[in-house]
């Protein structure tokens, strides 16, 4: 019994060495820079003694991101909400380029 488990062991150590392989990792993602893109978007949190975790646990709850077509041209625009800045809305060009149409639209938030 023990040689057994000793074998599976093993077999899982080698299983994990070989499957980890960087040679074959194909990218899925490619990181854009704002410049190209147009997208300028942080959700910065100022925490102090009075406003954090502590005394207000929801606080990384607030912004969030949808996506939709909201000018019916069939390429997917970007809208950001912030916690502690303002929203933003990215009106798609293609290509991935956008374009920032928050002050246009009034949808900044406060």
């Amino acid at each position: 019994m023990k040689k057994l488990n000793l074998l599976l062991f093993v077999f899982g150590l080698l299983f994990l060495f070989v499957s980890c392989d960087n040679t074959s990792y194909n990218k899925q993602f490619t990181l854009l820079n704002s410049d190209k893109t147009g997208v300028d978007f942080i959700n910065k949190l100022n925490e102090d003694n009075s406003l954090n975790y502590f005394t207000y646990p929801y606080i990384y709850m607030g912004g969030g991101v949808s996506v939709g077509d909201i000018n019916n041209d069939n390429l997917d625009d970007i809208f950001f909400t912030g916690n502690m800045t303002e929203n933003r809305l990215y009106l798609n060009k293609g290509n991935l380029e956008f374009n920032d149409i928050t002050s246009s639209a009034g949808v900044g938030g406060d």
